[in-house]
């Protein structure tokens, strides 16, 4: 039985993983809803997050859980493209993966950019302003979403409190709660990760590819800190980027 569930963890994410490369994309950039993405690829990953110890709950997701996961997507995903990093990020959003399967490399993105097809280094500039200016529209959405859920999570907590429900279903709801902690704390990282991918594409540029828009840039990258909840010189040399507690609010007393 153990060697079983050694086993299966590695077959349900190739099976999941094979299935997943198959699926075409919809909004934040997420596969397409269907029997693969909404039942597949999360049940696949349960059994691996229970195994590496991770908080797991079978109880139904809220209409505002399955929104989190959605808007959370886009930003969980490497920003770098490629089969492998596309599998990686999928099987790390979907917990197949452990969470530190293809750490993030701020050098990914600038790569990205300069491979894009131009006729002139303006494109360059150009394909870094849009980026950074899609994330800053999806901030806010995501931002609310993650209030609403923290906000039913707090709730949660208080009625094991008040009702004392059954042991399993006290346990079930705690580890929703922490499930959902959990996205919150990778949205966190997720998010200054892009940050910093941004701020070193646009400080690369300004010597290989200089630019009137690179200017622009920059000041986007700021709303997106600021829209994100980020303090720090993340356009400086090295600067350090600190993310405020804006995805994983303190607990209330």
């Amino acid at each position: 039985m153990r060697r079983l569930a050694r086993l299966l963890p590695p077959v349900a994410a190739a099976l999941a993983l094979t299935l997943s490369a198959c699926t075409t994309r919809g909004d934040f950039a997420r596969p397409t809803s269907g029997v693969v993405q909404d039942a597949v690829l999360p049940t696949a990953g349960l059994l691996p997050a229970a195994i590496r110890g991770e908080p797991v709950s079978l109880l139904e997701k809220t209409d505002d859980e399955k929104d989190l996961r959605n808007r959370a997507w886009h930003f969980l995903m490497p920003i770098e493209e490629g089969w492998l990093p596309d599998l990686v990020g999928i099987g790390k959003v979907d917990r197949i993966l452990p969470p530190g399967s293809l750490n993030s490399d701020v050098k990914a993105y600038y790569a990205k950019v300069l491979a894009l097809p131009h006729a002139s280094t303006e494109a360059f500039a150009a394909r870094l302003l849009d980026d950074v200016n899609a994330d800053t529209s999806l901030i806010g959405p995501l931002l609310a979403v993650v209030a609403k859920v923290d906000a039913t999570d707090h709730e949660r907590l208080a009625s094991i409190q008040s009702f004392a429900p059954e042991r399993r279903e006290a346990s079930a709801i705690a580890a929703r709660v922490a499930e959902n902690r959990s996205i919150f704390a990778r949205l966190q990282s997720a998010v200054g990760d892009r940050v910093n991918a941004y701020a070193y594409a646009a400080q690369r540029l300004a010597v290989e590819a200089p630019s009137d828009r690179l200017v622009e840039a920059r000041n986007a990258i700021f709303r997106l800190q600021t829209a994100a909840g980020i303090s720090g010189p993340a356009l400086a040399d090295g600067g350090p980027v600190v993310i405020r507690a804006r995805y994983a609010p303190p607990p209330r007393t």
